[in-house]
């Protein structure tokens, strides 16, 4: 409880202010600028307040064996942390959301500019077609 609460306490007011002033220069910027100024710094913060506060620390084996170009990487989704980590080591990244996403006020517009791919969770044929489309 105290590491959860430590890490809030240091995550959360940088984070909402950070996402908050970037706001009106996301809505511009393209996807790439949007990666690189907003969700990698986002994440560096994310990780920094995760080895800080709770200690994690995490090992990236055979990470040269991940061919070099296009690639699909599924993972069994039990965290957003993953989904985090990649944006780390990959420069360019199609991440899968659910279509609800897009509908939260702020974080919907990220997810736009990312260019991540929402699918619809209830027809699983139509997400794995919209997944290829747009992957």
């Amino acid at each position: 409880m105290i590491k959860s609460t430590a890490f809030n306490i240091l995550f959360w007011p940088v984070f909402s202010v950070y996402i908050t002033l970037m706001y009106p220069l996301a809505r511009i910027w393209s996807t790439k600028k949007t990666w690189k100024w907003v969700y990698k710094p986002v994440t560096k913060w994310l990780m920094f307040c995760l080895r800080v506060t709770t200690s994690i620390r995490y090992t990236i084996k055979n990470f040269e064996k991940i061919p070099k170009g296009p690639v699909i990487i599924g993972c069994n989704h039990q965290s957003t942390w993953e989904t985090f980590i990649f944006s780390l080591l990959f420069d360019e990244l199609a991440i899968v959301i659910k279509q609800e996403l897009l509908r939260k006020p702020i974080a919907g517009l990220y997810f736009k500019k990312l260019g991540c791919i929402p699918v619809n969770r209830a027809s699983p044929i139509l997400a794995i077609k919209t997944i290829l489309e747009h992957g």
